[in-house]
C-alpha cells in the first residue's frame, strides 16, 4: 500500500477514536459528523498542541457547527451555477468539475462540507453528462478539477477524465 493510503487508511473519522487522543466529548462530535464527516489524519492529529489552537478549530467538529444560523448551505451558491451535477460554471470561459468529495482532512469551515465524504459522490453518468457539457459549450477554455481533493481518486478514473478533458478542442487549460 501506497504511504499516503496508509495514512489515510488510520485517520480519526470515529469521535471514540477522536476522544481517545483529545478532551472532547464523543456524543457531543457524534451529533455533528451525522451530518458533516470528520477525517483527521494522524500527521494533523499530532501538530494540535492544546485545545482551541489554530489546527483544532480546522479539524475538530464544533458543536456551533450545528446552530441554527441563516447561513446558507452552498454560501458560494454554486448548485444554482451548475448546469449539469458536479459542473459550476460562474464564469464564461472556465468551469469547475468537481471530480471527488473526499479530502485527507474535512476542514470545519469547508464551503462544500453539505457534500464532503458523502458515499457515491460522482456516478459515471453524471461525469459523462459533465464532458458532453464542456464539448457543447465552446467558450470554455479552462476546466478545472476539484472538490474534494482531486488527487485521491483512483489514477485509473483521473486518467479516464483527463483523457475525456484532453478530447474537447477548445479546451486550453485543465
Amino acid at each position: 500500500m501506497e504511504e499516503w493510503r496508509r495514512i489515510l487508511a488510520q485517520s480519526i473519522v470515529n469521535p471514540k477514536d477522536l476522544a481517545a487522543h483529545l478532551d472532547v466529548d464523543p456524543q457531543e462530535i457524534d451529533a455533528i459528523v451525522g451530518d458533516y464527516p470528520m477525517r483527521i489524519t494522524p500527521t494533523v492529529l499530532a501538530t494540535i498542541k492544546k485545545k482551541g489552537d489554530a489546527i483544532w478549530k480546522q479539524v475538530v467538529p464544533d458543536p456551533l457547527e450545528m446552530a441554527d444560523f441563516d447561513a446558507p448551505d452552498d454560501p458560494l451558491e454554486e448548485d444554482t451555477m451548475s448546469p449539469v451535477p458536479h459542473l459550476v460554471h460562474r464564469y464564461p470561459d472556465r468551469a469547475l468539475l468537481m471530480v471527488t468529495n473526499q479530502c485527507p482532512i474535512y476542514c470545519r469551515f469547508c464551503t462544500r462540507k453539505r457534500l464532503v465524504g458523502k458515499p457515491g459522490f460522482l456516478k459515471k453518468g453524471e461525469l459523462d453528462r459533465a464532458i458532453a457539457y464542456l464539448r457543447e459549450h465552446t467558450e470554455v477554455r479552462d476546466v478545472i478539477l476539484s472538490g474534494g481533493d482531486p488527487l485521491l481518486l483512483p489514477d485509473h478514473l483521473m486518467e479516464r477524465i483527463l483523457k475525456a478533458l484532453r478530447t474537447i478542442p477548445h479546451l486550453e487549460l485543465i
